[in-house]
């Protein structure tokens, strides 16, 4: 994921425009976040923060008063059509944006050591649980701790994401 922002980021810059990246995220903006901060977008869009469009133009125009040419936007699927947010872009300010939808791309590729870490974690919790009879578990992660729910447990919750990481990416897109 980052690695393709870093190629569209390039390719924002050298040809002066607007690159739109819209990941998965149908109900979360995790992904986005996280890879917005990661790869240092100007602006992400989530389900879990209102979005407005006059609000990220004028984020856009802030910056290319300040001298930048080029930006990169994240928007998770789940607030609508990548390529609806940059038609609205152009037809409201005249910018150019291009589209990439990486979809089910995010999920290929080689596990990081991170992840490689987590399915290790995963497998041992998963049998601690099953020679204690428990079955019928979800394992997840909440504050870095592997965490048991039953299958029905997190369908009735409501989706809590921490959206700090959107503090974060407004601090250091500026």
């Amino acid at each position: 994921m980052v690695e393709a922002a870093d190629r569209i980021r390039d390719t924002s810059f050298s040809h002066d425009r607007i690159g739109l990246i819209e990941v998965m995220g149908r109900n979360s903006g995790s992904i986005a976040l996280w890879a917005g901060v990661a790869c240092g977008a100007e602006y992400v869009i989530v389900p879990e923060i209102e979005f407005r469009i006059d609000g990220l133009i004028r984020k856009l125009q802030a910056s290319i008063r300040d001298g930048k040419r080029h930006s990169i936007i994240l928007s998770a699927e789940g607030v609508g059509s990548g390529a609806d947010i940059a038609s609205r872009i152009k037809a409201m300010a005249g910018y150019d944006v291009r589209t990439t939808v990486l979809g089910h791309l995010q999920r290929g590729g080689s596990p990081t050591a991170a992840d490689r870490v987590l399915g290790s974690r995963w497998g041992v919790e998963a049998v601690h649980l099953l020679t204690r009879g428990e079955r019928g578990r979800l394992l997840g992660i909440v504050n870095n701790k592997i965490v048991a729910h039953r299958y029905d447990d997190p369908i009735r919750q409501e989706n809590h994401n921490d959206v700090s990481l959107a503090t974060i990416l407004q601090n250091l897109s500026i």
